[in-house]
């Protein structure tokens, strides 16, 4: 049991120690989040079709899942549904008008706002 315990304890002292440095270098974590969403920005970039119609196809069967298939007699998660349809509708909407969604984005978060 002691034992059990000293390994959470110095768990929680690790995450507490990674706080505290990255306290002290908030700056240059902010840079690096920054830099490595840009980073994966220019890497995913090619892949955009594929990764539309991996969207559409996860659309697609949520939708078979939720509306297909009438003889289960499982109630449907109004949450749920309400999270496919919105996801539905950001899925259309970048398809349809990517960069009015992007410029939409840029207007609302400018450079200097996310420090």
């Amino acid at each position: 049991m002691t034992q059990a315990r000293g390994l959470v304890m110095s768990s929680i002292a690790a995450v507490g120690s990674l706080i505290a440095a990255m306290s002290c270098c908030l700056p240059v974590g902010t840079f690096l989040v920054a830099a490595g969403s840009a980073g994966a920005a220019r890497i995913l970039a090619p892949l955009r079709p594929w990764l539309f119609a991996v969207s559409i196809a996860a659309l697609i069967l949520g939708f078979v899942q939720a509306y297909g298939r009438s003889h289960c007699s499982l109630r449907r998660n109004p949450v749920s549904i309400l999270l496919l349809w919105v996801s539905a509708t950001l899925v259309l909407l970048m398809l349809v008008f990517p960069q009015a969604v992007a410029g939409f984005l840029a207007d609302r978060f400018p450079a200097g706002a996310m420090k």
